[in-house]
């Protein structure tokens, strides 16, 4: 099988052209989808991307999984932040938890 790629831009987008740059500002970012298809690596990835280029990033682990504290080779991670690397943090909800607290 052959694939036309001729029509894929293989050139970085125009940043002086205001409809290619990012809004100044916060930005939340969420990853979702079906169990094992790499969100919460593609969620670092992305994160450790964002404080490399100027952070500061905070990247929230919902479930109390402890994913992010494996994959950075940190202490188990709580509800205030822990710094993961210069510009990254990390926190960690559990959605039960955090429900009790809002209804007391």
């Amino acid at each position: 099988m052959v694939v036309e790629t001729s029509t894929v831009p293989h050139t970085a987008p125009d940043l002086t052209d205001s409809r290619n740059r990012v809004a100044p500002g916060p930005h939340v970012h969420f990853f979702s989808g079906k169990g094992g298809v790499g969100k919460s690596t593609i969620a670092a990835a992305s994160a450790l991307g964002a404080a490399q280029a100027g952070g500061p990033v905070l990247l929230v682990e919902m479930a109390g999984r402890q994913t992010m504290s494996r994959l950075f080779d940190v202490g188990e991670l709580h509800s205030s932040p822990t710094e993961l690397r210069p510009g990254l943090y990390g926190l960690s909800v559990d959605p039960s938890q955090a429900v009790q607290e809002y209804l007391e």
